[in-house]
C-alpha cells in the first residue's frame, strides 16, 4: 500500500510495477490552495528576491494560487531568484516556464546551502 497525497507524481507508483510489485495507491490527503487577495499582497505587495520551490506539488500550487488571483505568473516573479529542491521540482518548474536558477541535489538542506552560496555570490 502507497499513501501519499492526492495527485502526487505517479513514477514511484510506476517504478514499484516496473520492478513488480503489486501497487495499491491510497490518497491519504489532500492539499487544498486557498488564494486569496490578503496572500496575493502579502506575497507580491514587496520585492522578493528569492522563491523556494520545495516540490512539485508547491509549483503547482503556486501557479494556481496565480491564477486564481489573476496575476500573470512571468510579471509577478521577474526578476526573483528561483530555487528548486531536486530535478522533479526544476521540471516541474519549467513545465510552467520558469526556469530555476538553483537546483539542489533532492533535499531541503542542500537547497538552503545553495541559497546560501547564491546569496553570498559576487
Amino acid at each position: 500500500m502507497l499513501v501519499r497525497v492526492d495527485g502526487a507524481s505517479r513514477s514511484l507508483p510506476e517504478g514499484l510495477k516496473d520492478l513488480g510489485a503489486g501497487v495499491i495507491e491510497v490518497a491519504g490527503y489532500r492539499m487544498l490552495v486557498e488564494a486569496s487577495v490578503e496572500m496575493a499582497e502579502k506575497v507580491f505587495g514587496r520585492r522578493l528576491d528569492f522563491l523556494a520551490l520545495a516540490n512539485p506539488t508547491a509549483v503547482r500550487f503556486l501557479v494556481k494560487a496565480l491564477d486564481e488571483l489573476g496575476l500573470d505568473l512571468q510579471e509577478s516573479l521577474e526578476g526573483v531568484t528561483i530555487a528548486a529542491v531536486g530535478p522533479a521540482t526544476a521540471e516541474a518548474a519549467g513545465s510552467h516556464f520558469l526556469v530555476p536558477d538553483m537546483v539542489s541535489t533532492g533535499h531541503i538542506a542542500d537547497l538552503a546551502e545553495a541559497l546560501a552560496k547564491g546569496a553570498c555570490s559576487p
